[in-house]
């Protein structure tokens, strides 16, 4: 038995197994994605229906798939807020908003798990920023304008509403439940 051989390789062989290499790491890539895909749909499913522990799971199992997966994160974050874990919620969103850093959506969605842990100082500057990013978004000054009246800031809070009425004059209707 020959102990210690070593195996020459030419140029065209070791050129054929590293194609083979990129081709088999592209297929596992494509199938991981397909997967992520799947089980983001499922946890979307599982948010229609109100499961929240189940959407969890699969936004989870979507992540892990591919982990810069922003809408997973997305809505990953909105089902922690719903089982009301919102260090968690800003955790994901905070991660959304690394992957995605010109979406207001995510400092608005942040600006309400803020709220709920009473940063409100937090907040306030996440809607500041998502209405730098899209200042003709009505829902980021109805929530700005929410959170400046719970602070004591009426008037910060008249000025809010106003500009939301100005950019949709049924804003009003829209956030009547929340």
């Amino acid at each position: 038995m020959e102990e210690n051989k070593i195996v020459k390789y030419d140029s065209g062989q070791l050129q054929k197994v590293g194609n083979q290499i990129a081709i088999t790491k592209k297929l596992v890539s494509n199938t991981n994605e397909k997967l992520a895909i799947d089980y983001f749909n499922k946890g979307r499913d599982c948010q229609q229906l109100k499961d929240y522990e189940g959407a969890l799971l699969y936004f989870t199992k979507a992540i892990e798939l591919k982990s810069d997966y922003g809408e997973a994160l997305l809505h990953r974050a909105s089902s922690f807020c719903m089982v009301e874990d919102y260090h968690s919620a800003i955790t994901d969103i905070t991660e959304y908003i690394r992957l995605k850093p010109n979406s207001e959506k995510g400092y608005f969605e942040r600006g309400l798990f803020k709220r709920h842990l009473k940063d409100y100082q937090g907040s306030l500057n996440d809607y500041n920023k998502a209405i730098e990013l899209n200042p003709k978004d009505s829902l980021s000054y109805v929530f700005r304008a929410f959170l400046k009246e719970e602070i004591g800031d009426k008037e910060g809070s008249d000025l809010d509403w106003k500009q939301a009425l100005q950019l949709d004059e049924d804003v009003k209707k829209k956030t009547q439940n929340v």
